[in-house]
């Protein structure tokens, strides 16, 4: 079983053309990110990839500060 087909999501014959015609070659770009808007139009150098990686993204700190291991959150047992 294929897991997303070349086709996933197309479903008119417009879309399907553009995709074809004009997508498909295009690189994918994800623009969803953790950065201030204003750390990017300053060009803000970063002094590892560490510090690009986490030190934006609140979202990263909770999941470790939460135990986050794979797939599974651990809690704490208390007692």
């Amino acid at each position: 079983m294929e897991f997303q087909p070349e086709q996933f999501l197309l479903t008119n014959s417009a879309g399907k053309a553009l995709y074809q015609e004009i997508a498909r070659s295009l690189p994918i770009h994800d623009f969803h990110n953790h950065l201030s808007p204003v750390e990017i139009a300053i060009d803000r150098p970063f002094r590892n990839l560490a510090e690009l990686w986490l030190e934006p993204n609140h979202y990263k700190w909770r999941s470790m500060r939460a135990g986050y291991r794979g797939n599974v959150h651990h809690r704490r047992r208390s007692g």
